[in-house]
């Protein structure tokens, strides 16, 4: 598969000109987080990059007898990537400043969603 354009925010991030800045678990993000997983594990085959952890499928009614599962195709799933990072920045987004105030805001965002996929927890874009 060709190579495909990194979302603009995996771009920032993985930008050679400044290092990922040194964050704290338990304090910058959950300390639950496995950092490499989160900031490393890009699709460049995929519109946008968007990291293998990302689901790939919406469930509607969760945990319920109405569930119904929407399988993703590849923009979508960019689409919702792209509302999650803005919903788990916590803070002005797009993110401000430096590029590596930048890269902070944007890892952040990153490991707190990969929390929240390892639980299955993301909300679908229609809760965002």
């Amino acid at each position: 598969m060709p190579r495909q354009a990194p979302h603009w925010a995996i771009r920032l991030l993985l930008d050679p000109h400044e290092d990922i800045p040194e964050l704290v678990a338990g304090v910058d993000y959950p300390d639950r987080a496995v950092w490499d997983q989160a900031l490393e594990m890009f699709v460049p085959s995929l519109p946008g990059w968007v990291p293998t952890w990302f689901p790939t499928e919406l469930h509607h009614h969760r945990w319920t007898r109405q569930e119904t599962v929407e399988s993703l195709s590849p923009q979508q799933r960019l689409e919702w990537f792209d509302k999650a990072l803005a919903h788990y920045a916590w803070t002005e987004w797009p993110p401000v400043g430096s590029l590596i105030s930048k890269k902070r805001v944007i890892a952040q965002s990153l490991l707190r969603m990969w929390c929240a996929a390892e639980s299955e927890e993301i909300p679908t874009p229609d809760k965002m």
